[in-house]
């Protein structure tokens, strides 16, 4: 069913993204964000990955200057990717990058 569904948005878009936010708001800076991004490919095998991390990291940073926004901080320079994960789901081919990043 999964996979159903990840064929049915790789049609409908070149791009998907997804946030998991696991910090606590008790304990602000705590826990991870993680930006989940996914790009269509033409092959899965061979592929190179370093394009598709740098163009997932831009939504990343994108969401972190919106939750600055939204907290009203002022620490731009804060942005911190703590993990990059990535593969690709072959049928379709599908790249998938997880950033992991501190609020």
């Amino acid at each position: 069913m999964w996979l159903d569904n990840v064929e049915m948005l790789a049609r409908l878009a070149n791009e998907i993204y997804n946030e998991f936010d696991f910090s606590d708001p008790s304990e602000p800076g705590v826990g991870p964000t993680i930006l989940s991004y996914g790009e269509s490919a033409p092959v899965c095998e061979g592929i190179d990955f370093q394009p598709f991390v740098q163009r997932a990291e831009k939504p990343a940073r994108f969401y972190y200057d919106a939750l600055e926004c939204q907290a009203s901080l002022a620490r731009r320079d804060m942005f911190k990717i703590v993990r990059r994960e990535w593969y690709c789901i072959a049928n379709p081919n599908l790249v998938t990058i997880q950033i992991h990043f501190q609020v």
